[in-house]
């Protein structure tokens, strides 16, 4: 072999061995960091981290897990009873109230108390979106030993089982806020039908610091705005910016919100506003994903047995929408979904309460199709407040409504 080829030789061998240590140091960091994260995870809450992922579920999240007693009723469900809530709550207060700061409704709890109801103190971990399956993993994390309820209040209506719009469980804010907490340990492989997905989760198992990049990330900016904060005369929670660069932003983290975002304001009589959005839910039921039904009736069945097994008092409400949202979905399939319901909760010992009938409701009550304005919330959380006062022990009825 010539001096060349020898040179060659060992310049081949060395990059293999460069290859190697720095494979190896990789390995090395990587074992520290899970070692560290371990440490940090049984000493500290594994949301202490606040960017740059500060979803709606992980603002609930935060703020409940800082609770130090259970409150007596937690309300799930999406953005109709969400909305419900806070539009409720600002035209009690006649001023804005914050969706990601405030948790209780107090307009709910006066009529509550003005009901002498047996629950005096609420919970709202309902959130736009929300799917039974993320009430489900909501329930199962949170709801510990002494941070159970004494009752759970579950606002649901159709788009919750018939969604084409709607991807795999695991795709939610809500799933990946409750994966940090272990709460869907069990679940997940079931909840991604995507092989890719599948392949995401694995690595992130097997590779600490790609698991961890909510956190490292989150450090990152940390230090980088402690830094930059010595220059700039305000700091980063204060910055304001126009709703065009906040519509770009939210193309990158759509689920990241400062705490002065999530404002619901007070119904104006003199200016009632009515928005037409019935072409957003012709998206959601113009394939309705039929295979999507099981598997959130599951879901829905898994939180009706949690709250059996753990003793919770279980209602569940359909909510009002307008006549014209409830005549996109066909009348086989509505009847077909009310009476799901409506058997499985009564398996379980709840109350199944409809809502949803025009004599209740006027469109005058609603801000677009589903969502009702600030006094058609108020109407409707008195309602609510009087089935979980007067009708705790009646039993369940499709056909049920307040008067």
């Amino acid at each position: 072999m010539s001096r060349i080829q020898q040179l060659l030789h060992i310049l081949k061998e060395s990059r293999k061995s460069e290859a190697l240590l720095i494979l190896l140091l990789v390995v090395a960091a990587d074992l520290v960091l899970r070692a560290g994260f371990f440490i940090h995870d049984k000493t500290n809450s594994n949301l202490n981290f606040d960017v740059p992922y500060r979803s709606r579920a992980w603002w609930s999240a935060q703020d409940f897990l800082r609770r130090d007693n259970a409150p007596d009723v937690v309300l799930l469900g999406a953005s109709d009873i969400n909305t419900a809530l806070y539009a409720a709550e600002a035209t009690y207060f006649k001023k804005p109230q914050s969706q990601l700061l405030k948790h209780n409704s107090e307009y709910l709890e006066s009529k509550l108390k003005e009901f002498d109801s047996p629950y005096k103190t609420t919970f709202c971990l309902s959130i736009g979106g929300e799917m039974p399956s993320d009430s489900y993993f909501l329930a199962n994390t949170l709801l510990t030993r002494g941070k159970l309820p004494k009752a759970i209040f579950i606002a649901v209506n159709p788009r919750n089982f018939y969604d084409a719009t709607f991807g795999d469980p695991a795709n939610t804010a809500i799933y990946k806020t409750m994966a940090k907490l272990g709460g869907t340990r069990d679940f997940e492989f079931s909840c991604r039908s995507s092989i890719w997905e599948t392949a995401d989760y694995l690595c992130r198992q097997a590779i600490s610091s790609y698991g961890h990049k909510w956190e490292i990330t989150s450090w990152q900016q940390r230090v980088g705005q402690s830094v930059l904060e010595k220059f700039l005369p305000e700091t980063f929670t204060d910055v304001t910016t126009p709703p065009s660069v906040r519509k770009i932003a939210e193309l990158d983290l759509p689920e990241d919100f400062g705490p002065n975002e999530q404002m619901m304001t007070p119904y104006d009589e003199k200016h009632p506003i009515f928005v037409d959005n019935l072409h957003h839910y012709l998206a959601h039921y113009k394939n309705i994903k039929r295979g999507m039904l099981p598997q959130q009736l599951d879901f829905y069945e898994r939180l009706c047995e949690f709250c059996s097994s753990h003793g919770v008092k279980l209602v569940a409400c359909n909510s009002p929408v307008t006549n014209e949202n409830r005549n996109l979905i066909p009348p086989d399939i509505y009847a077909k979904y009310l009476a799901h319901i409506d058997g499985i909760t009564r398996r379980y010992g709840g109350n199944f309460v409809n809502l949803d009938k025009p004599e209740l409701f006027a469109k005058s009550d609603f801000y677009d199709s589903v969502h009702l304005n600030g006094k058609g919330a108020q109407k409707y959380l008195d309602r609510v407040a009087l089935i979980l006062s007067k009708y705790n022990n009646l039993a369940t009825s499709v056909n049920f409504s307040t008067n």
